[in-house]
C-alpha cells in the first residue's frame, strides 16, 4: 500500500510554484528517492535483517536553489556549478513557416516545427499538449497581440 499527500499544504514543503516540467522534476524526484529508499529497507528485509512488520519509507527532494535572471547578486552568490535559474530547466526552440499577402498584410501559419530538449517524457499526451498550446500562445503573441513600447521599453 502506498499513501501520497497530494494537496494538503499542512503537510507538504513550500517548493515555489508547480508548472510543467519543474513540477515533474521535483514531484518525479520525491517518488525515485522514497523509492530507492523502501527499496533498501526490502532488500534488508529479504536478508533477515528487519522483521515482517509493514515496511515504510519516506523521503524529502529539495530542488536546487534558483535564482530569476534578473536576480544578479543571487546568481552571484553561489559558484556557476550550482548556479540554476528559473523556471527553465529545458531548452526549445520553434519556427514557422508562413504566407504572406503583401498586399493586405495578411499572415497565414502553414506549419510549425518545434524542436525540445526534453529527456525522458512521462505522459507524451501532455507534453504534445504543452508543444501546441505554447505554439498557439506564441503565434497569437506575434499576430493578434499589441504590446506597445517606446525605446524598447513597455
Amino acid at each position: 500500500m502506498i499513501d501520497i499527500v497530494n494537496g494538503d499544504t499542512d503537510q507538504t514543503l513550500h517548493h515555489g510554484n508547480a508548472v510543467g516540467e519543474r513540477q515533474t522534476l521535483i514531484s518525479g524526484s520525491a517518488v525515485v528517492g522514497a523509492a530507492k529508499a523502501f527499496n533498501e529497507k526490502l532488500a534488508a528485509r529479504q536478508a533477515g535483517g528487519i522483521s515482517q512488520e509493514p515496511l515504510s519509507a519516506s523521503y524529502t527532494y529539495v530542488a536546487p536553489k534558483t535564482f530569476a535572471l534578473y536576480d544578479v547578486e543571487g546568481r552571484a552568490s553561489v559558484s556557476p556549478y550550482e548556479y540554476h535559474n528559473y523556471p527553465a530547466y529545458a531548452y526549445a526552440a520553434q519556427s514557422a513557416i508562413l504566407e504572406v499577402d503583401t498586399d493586405t498584410g495578411k499572415v497565414r501559419v502553414l506549419e510549425v516545427v518545434c524542436a525540445h530538449d526534453l529527456g525522458r517524457v512521462i505522459n507524451p499526451h501532455v507534453v504534445e499538449g504543452q508543444l501546441e498550446g505554447s505554439c498557439s500562445m506564441g503565434i497569437g503573441y506575434a499576430l493578434s497581440e499589441e504590446m506597445p513600447v517606446t525605446q524598447g521599453r513597455r
